[in-house]
């Protein structure tokens, strides 16, 4: 609302439309005082000899001038003016009021001869300066397209409209013939079109007689490698502009081909497809060999490495170490290690892990053998000695959980020709470890000490007698004294058959 003075010295409340406001108050105040009215903006209006007609000429080029319609503004702001949707299709017009065909060729007199243009303009703002784009005037006019003469054209060149996308988009990895988009022209006289892309793009990319972009080859677009396409698109229509047959009338169009990234499925790699089993005849006090099969894979997980990792359970603070990286062999095929450097019986765990291009098959999925191998008798000794016979003495161990009962104690000698043959025996036939008292009194044995008469003169040897691993071979830990040694020449050893 304003506010203005009367000549009575009364105060009259005025709405922005300038009527008096509903309830407004009258109020007098000293007549020697004029209180000066509020400053309202002025709305731009059009004057009254803004043409009402304008004319341009049929297949213009884009940008030329049709005419102007300017409206005025008392308060100098600056204007903007608006063409109705439909004339905005063909015509542009600027800050000025220009107005300017928006694309070449676009106006055919034959087609229509006039447009019906209304041209709108606001300030910007209300009338009291507030921001506002509402409409402040409108004007309208015809504008008149006239003929030219043209000269008779045998064949009309094809051309792109401008609604041609300049932007496409496809996935990476896409099969071939997967679809990008499609950019096609139009052609007056009806005629078939020919469309073709730059030699780049033609090596990347298809395009088919109606204007349709596929992906020439599978998996040929990586985003990682190469994130978008500069395509060009040329199109004839086999005629040239007398109507005789060639390719030198067209048009061409440019577009961006974009390719998206596809996150990647990482499928799960599988491990091991068995646990270890042990070798045969192959392990020792401190060496065991075991095998396994390697897994068909998921399509496209590979195996680069096949890591063969220890876990001692005598070590502090104990962690997987890795103690062989082998060469992957076939899907399906076997594969063998020998672990060495152990412990004599100790208890250990063992895991393959597979290394992929998916990640690796290793904890959650790793398959662990716990073997202790057996210990040998300890504190082998001799005592009273004679010409023909010497007592033996020795400890029998007692073995880890883990590692395989001894089924049997052998006492062996060897005889002139090098052989070894079994003297005496302890058998345990009931599958329990001989770490009992015996049932003969071939070797007498005291819970864990034992001890035997041998008779001279041929070299002794004590062999424990091991459960099998599950293949049926029998492994065996033993000591042996060379004859005369005393038992200052006592040693202990590993004897294998």
């Amino acid at each position: 609302a304003a506010v203005t003075s009367t000549a009575t010295g009364v105060a009259a409340v005025r709405t922005k439309s300038g009527l008096p406001s509903t309830g407004a108050a009258n109020h007098k105040v000293d007549g020697s005082r004029t209180q000066a009215p509020a400053a309202t903006n002025k709305a731009p209006t059009f004057p009254a000899n803004a043409p009402a007609s304008l004319s341009v000429a049929e297949n213009n080029a884009a940008g030329a001038p049709v005419g102007r319609v300017s409206a005025t503004d008392s308060d100098g702001d600056a204007l903007t003016y608006k063409l109705d949707s439909a004339s905005d299709a063909l015509f542009d017009i600027d800050s000025s009021g220009n107005i300017t065909v928006t694309a070449a060729n676009a106006l055919d007199y034959e087609t229509k001869a006039d447009y019906t243009v209304t041209v709108s303009v606001h300030d910007g703002k209300d009338g009291f300066w507030d921001p506002d784009t509402a409409v402040d005037a409108t004007h309208s006019l015809t504008i008149a397209v006239t003929d030219v003469e043209e000269a008779t054209v045998a064949n009309r060149a094809p051309t792109f409209p401008a609604t041609a996308p300049s932007t496409l988009e496809v996935a990476e990895n896409n099969a071939a013939g997967a679809l990008v988009g499609t950019v096609a022209a139009t052609d007056p006289d009806g005629d078939a079109l020919t469309y073709a892309l730059d030699s780049a793009s033609d090596a990347v990319f298809d395009i088919d007689s109606s204007g349709a972009i596929t992906v020439t080859a599978a998996n040929a677009l990586d985003d990682e490698t190469k994130a978008s396409y500069e395509v060009t698109v040329s199109v004839h229509d086999g005629k040239d502009a007398a109507g005789a047959a060639g390719a030198t009338g067209g048009a061409t169009h440019s577009a961006t081909i974009t390719v998206t990234d596809v996150p990647a499925v990482q499928e799960t790699p599988e491990p091991v497809a068995a646990r270890f089993l042990a070798g045969r005849g192959r392990n020792t006090l401190t060496s065991i060999e075991f095998w396994w099969r390697l897994p068909v894979q998921p399509a496209g997980v590979t195996v680069s490495a096949v890591e063969v990792q220890v876990l001692p359970s005598s070590v502090v603070g104990r962690s997987w170490r890795t103690v062989a990286s082998l060469a992957p062999v076939a899907d399906g095929g076997r594969m063998s290690h020998t672990v060495i450097g152990l412990n004599p019986g100790e208890w250990f765990s063992v895991r393959i892990r597979l290394i992929t291009n998916s990640g690796n098959a290793d904890l959650e999925s790793h398959a662990i053998l716990k073997y202790g191998l057996p210990k040998p008798v300890a504190d082998l000794s001799v005592s009273n000695v004679t010409r023909t016979t010497v007592d033996l003495s020795w400890t029998l161990p007692r073995q880890m959980p883990a590692s395989p009962p001894v089924r049997e104690l052998r006492v062996q000698q060897r005889g002139a020709n090098g052989d070894w043959t079994t003297v005496a025996t302890l058998p345990d036939d009931s599958g329990d470890p001989v770490d009992r008292p015996p049932p003969t009194d071939v070797i007498h044995c005291d819970r864990t000490d034992c001890r035997h008469v041998l008779h001279l003169p041929h070299t002794p040897r004590l062999v424990i007698w091991e459960r099998g691993l599950g293949d049926g071979v029998d492994d065996h830990a033993g000591g042996k004294s060379e004859p005369g040694g005393g038992p200052d020449g006592l040693e202990f050893d590993r004897y294998d058959d």
